[in-house]
């Protein structure tokens, strides 16, 4: 994609955290599916407040992460990461000493 500027034309950079493919484009959500109803919390096992994922496999969110996850796997590393990091939350566990 070329963007045009004011007097110029402006190429995206393929190996920056804001460059996203064509599958981005046709769904750009980046956050997860919550489910926070009342019958959610109480049906969950977890102590968090929202409920995931949903423990059954057939869920809404399980769903979710599944359709999330395949349309992060054509985008670049640095993108995964700010999606993952930044918007769902989740930091990568400190490495152990061996």
């Amino acid at each position: 994609m070329v963007f045009c500027g004011a007097d110029e034309l402006v190429f995206p950079q393929p190996e920056t955290s804001d460059y996203h493919t064509i599958i981005w484009h046709l769904d750009p959500r980046r956050h997860l599916y919550m489910n926070t109803s009342a019958a959610a919390k109480a049906n969950s096992t977890k102590t968090d407040t929202a409920s995931f994922p949903a423990e059954g496999s057939g869920s809404r969110s399980a769903m979710d992460v599944c359709i999330m996850a395949s349309k992060l796997a054509y985008e670049n590393k640095l993108v995964v990461q700010k999606v993952v990091e930044e918007d769902w939350n989740v930091r990568p566990h400190p490495k152990q000493p061996s």
